[in-house]
Parts: C-alpha cells; sequence; structure tokens
C-alpha cells in the first residue's frame, strides 16, 4: 500500500509542473491552445508512469518482444550477427563487460540482431531537439549444468540538430537486463 501511495505521490509530483507550460502563441485560438496543453500534459503523463513503472519492478510496454514460457518471460535468444559496419568491436566490448559481470560463465554467442541503428527523433513541445541512435547486443552464454544467461546491452548515441554523431568508439555499452535460464526453458526458447 505504501508503495502504491509513494507511486501516486511521485506522480503528481511530476505532472504538476506541467500545467504552467501552455503555449503562448497569439495565433492560436483558445480551443487550440487548449488541445496543445492537453497533448503536452498526456505525453508528460506517459513518461511520468513509464518511469514510476520502471521505479516499482511494473513491465515496461516497450518489451514488447519478450517470449512466454511457462509464465515466465524472457527475451528472445538472438544468435545471428546481421550487423556489419564496426560490430566486431562493439560485440568484444560487450563480452568484455560480461565477462566481468559472469566470471564463471561460458560464452555461447553474441550477436546484433539488426543491420542498422534505430534512429529516433527526440520532440519537446512538438519540435524536434535532439536525435537518438540505438544498437542492441545479447550475450548468451553457459552457466555451468543449471543453464544458461542471457543479457541485453545498448549502444545509445544522441546528437544536438546540426552537430554531428559522437563517435561511437568512445560509446560504452550499457547493461539492461539478464535472464537466468534454467536448461528446460532454454530448449523451449531454442524452438520459437
Amino acid at each position: 500500500m505504501r508503495k502504491i501511495a509513494a507511486a501516486a505521490s511521485l506522480l503528481l509530483l511530476i505532472a504538476a509542473p506541467m500545467q504552467g507550460q501552455v503555449s503562448r502563441d497569439a495565433d492560436k485560438t483558445p480551443k487550440e491552445r487548449l488541445n496543445d496543453f492537453l497533448d503536452e500534459t498526456g505525453q508528460g503523463m506517459k513518461k511520468a508512469g513509464e518511469t514510476i513503472a520502471g521505479f516499482l519492478g511494473i513491465e515496461s510496454k516497450t518489451e514488447t518482444d519478450l517470449v512466454t514460457v511457462e509464465g515466465v518471460k524472457y527475451m528472445p535468444l538472438y544468435t545471428a550477427n546481421l550487423f556489419q559496419d564496426g560490430g566486431n568491436d562493439l560485440l568484444e566490448r560487450c563480452k568484455a563487460d560480461f565477462r566481468g559481470r559472469y566470471p564463471q560463465a561460458t560464452i555461447v554467442s553474441a550477436a546484433i540482431p539488426q543491420k542498422d541503428w534505430t534512429s529516433v527523433a527526440v520532440k519537446e513541445y512538438k519540435k524536434i531537439v535532439s536525435y537518438k541512435r540505438t544498437l542492441y547486443c545479447y550475450v548468451l552464454a553457459k552457466d555451468g549444468s543449471d543453464g544458461y544467461i542471457n543479457v541485453r546491452y545498448a549502444y545509445r548515441l544522441n546528437r544536438l540538430p546540426g552537430k554531428e554523431w559522437p563517435k561511437v568508439e568512445n560509446c560504452r555499452p550499457a547493461f539492461e537486463r539478464a535472464d537466468a535460464i534454467p536448461n528446460t526453458h532454454y530448449e523451449q526458447l531454442l524452438k520459437r
């Protein structure tokens, strides 16, 4: 109950400052300004809700590619490396981080299942303020005789309009998620 009360309080604290952020464009009618206000508040509330859900450990809607095996949700197993442009160096950095975290596990495969970076424009009040690229890397390892470990890393680059993309050589992989997979579930994940 305390978590719910804390989450509701946090949501209100995050959403409250958004009420004063009404567009002051003189060319717009009051109805257009109200619609803009409601759109901006709704987007802010959505982001706040996702932040609170992550804080409480509630699954995000962005995890749509998860595979359910006997009621447990896992990331898919990726073993085919589709990315070619400097992918070996990126994979090696992920594998080095993995070895530091799981020194007893034996790496079976490492893959970037994308052909290219995914790119999105980051908007603030309907205006583009930056661009973001993301590349995911998956490392799969045998965890003794008990099962496997599947880890997802992400490389993220941000660029302001009119500027160059940062060099990927300077970017470190962000550890995002790890799944410990028992042998019985691993066999079922392989079939999917």
